[in-house]
């Protein structure tokens, strides 16, 4: 399963550099798709030093800044409207702040190929707020377990740990964070793009979730897999943690006043 790994960028070259590089060493046919969103010349030009390591990269560059889900959706667009490739049968969203370990999308593929009932799929991350934290995924699914001195590990390490003890096994969901996600590339067809009412992002993807729930589309987090998140990376450089809970607040009401209810995680 060839994959399309849409990254979305604005600034913070470090991190999306060091993505890129996880990217290019763990990670095995894709199509790499970067979107950048007005950052400075100086930012993409460190970036582009290493990006054309990778053997397949498409550069979407706006000249300002349209606001984080136009930026995603015009990188949809090209994966499923302008340039499809037929092999092309994943769509993953990565933000750039993610650091990838040893087998992350393989085994994603592993876990599509053994359901074809599953639509979307993510990893266990880092601590981080995210109910996809190994600290917080005990608390919300049933099955996780922390292993035995898990925390004193190494990303590639946790990684290995969790694989040995998972392999495999997926858990299903009502809703994955869009840090890391893995979609068979039908979803978009058949729901199209992200909701751009929820603009720099937040809520945009329990919105998307919902609208797979009500189309009976299958999601599920991978016990086994394992990515770092450096949690709010792009955002806690731009705004403050006030600002952060009010954007998060707007996207709350924004939720209900679209859906009738608040988003759920199981």
């Amino acid at each position: 399963m060839k994959a399309d790994i849409i990254v979305p960028t604005f600034n913070q070259e470090d991190h999306t550099i060091r993505c890129f590089d996880s990217l290019r060493e763990y990670t095995d046919n894709y199509r790499l798709i970067w979107a950048d969103d007005g950052s400075t010349k100086e930012s993409r030009e460190k970036v582009s030093k290493v990006v054309d390591c990778h053997s397949e990269v498409v550069k979407l560059w706006s000249s300002s800044n349209k606001g984080f889900i136009k930026n995603v959706n015009k990188a949809l667009t090209f994966a499923t409207k302008v340039s499809r490739p037929e092999d092309t049968k994943l769509i993953v969203l990565l933000n750039n702040d993610v650091i990838l370990t040893e087998g992350w999308l393989d085994r994603f593929r592993r876990i599509f190929i053994n359901d074809d009932m599953l639509h979307a799929v993510g990893p266990i991350t880092s601590e981080c707020s995210s109910w996809q934290s190994f600290l917080n995924a005990s608390h919300v699914t049933h099955g996780f377990k922390i292993p035995h001195n898990f925390v004193s590990h190494s990303a590639n390490e946790r990684a290995k740990i969790l694989a040995n003890h998972y392999s495999d096994l997926m858990m299903p969901c009502r809703m994955l964070a869009f840090f890391c996600t893995a979609f068979r590339r039908e979803v978009f067809d058949s729901l199209g793009l992200l909701d751009e009412r929820f603009e720099l992002g937040y809520g945009d993807d329990d919105d998307f979730a919902l609208r797979m729930n009500n189309a009976s589309m299958k999601l599920g987090v991978s016990f086994g897999s394992y990515v770092h998140h450096v949690h709010r990376g792009t955002f806690g450089t731009i705004y403050t943690p006030e600002e952060i809970k009010a954007i998060q607040a707007k996207q709350h009401e924004r939720f209900e006043a679209k859906h009738g209810e608040r988003a759920r995680v199981v």
